[in-house]
């Protein structure tokens, strides 16, 4: 299925979350609980899966509804482009080998996430389109600066926006080190940036260590009473990062419904 990044009602569309049991090693590991953890995020209303691996994208287009679509994801560099400790022509070649094993799976698209550098982010983009004619989009990970809209490389948030565009991207959005109320204002900067459809992966609000454990105690309810915020600010798809779990997308996607049905 072609995959437009958005519902032909407009619906802003609802994505999953990453769980231990569904980390990279998870679906060679223990095919059966990777995929019994995405399944729980289908019931809760996720139409969105996302796949690290060739093997995770297969579990889930195994298990995907008919209205659905499976995202393989490519993550960051483990080599800093800044600090030189990796070449441009070699990070695209490493990004073009990763997508390649992506696409053997046959994803409905590709989404290159948590990046920290739009430098890093666009060769990323070249290696996809390179490597494939799917829609690829692209979503970086803020937090630094005095209102929390720069990459911790001090890019603002829509410079990187309009160079991601400008790139070619088919979508931009935001994920990780954010909470709800961190996230608005990135997307309404990104939309004030650009057209394009736009997605949010925040977290289940701060982080915190308890009993020598980092945990994150924003409840379902109270993660997702702050979607409408969201959906006004611009927001097409809205995901989940650290410490949201099914609950918390079962929640979200009730308020979703009723931000579509206003």
């Amino acid at each position: 299925m072609a995959w437009d990044w958005s519902d032909s009602t407009g619906s802003v569309l609802v994505a999953d979350s990453p769980l231990p049991e569904t980390n990279d090693r998870a679906p060679i590991e223990n095919p059966a609980l990777y995929q019994a953890g995405k399944q729980r995020f289908l019931q809760a209303g996720s139409r969105i899966l996302r796949a690290w691996s060739a093997e995770g994208i297969k579990l889930c287009k195994d298990i995907i509804l008919p209205t659905g679509f499976v995202c393989g994801v490519v993550g960051p560099s483990a080599k800093i482009l800044a600090m030189q400790e990796i070449t441009a022509d070699d990070l695209l070649e490493e990004c073009k080998q990763r997508i390649g094993r992506l696409i053997e799976a046959e994803p409905d698209a590709i989404l290159i996430q948590s990046i920290s550098d739009v430098e890093e982010a666009v060769l990323c983009l070249k290696a996809a389109r390179e490597a494939c004619k799917l829609k690829v989009g692209v979503s970086m990970t803020f937090g630094s600066g005095v209102e929390h809209a720069e990459t911790v490389m001090g890019q603002g948030c829509e410079e990187v926006t309009r160079r991601l565009a400008g790139a070619g991207a088919d979508l931009v959005g935001c994920d990780c080190g954010m909470a709800v109320d961190e996230s608005v204002l990135i997307v309404r900067l990104m939309r004030q940036a650009t057209r394009l459809p736009i997605a949010v992966f925040p977290d289940a609000g701060q982080r915190e260590l308890r009993d020598d454990k980092i945990v994150y105690v924003e409840t379902p309810q109270d993660f997702a009473s702050k979607a409408p915020s969201l959906v006004a600010a611009g927001a097409n798809i809205i995901g989940g990062c650290c410490g949201v779990s099914p609950d918390h997308m079962a929640c979200l996607a009730g308020v979703v419904g009723e931000c579509d049905a206003a």
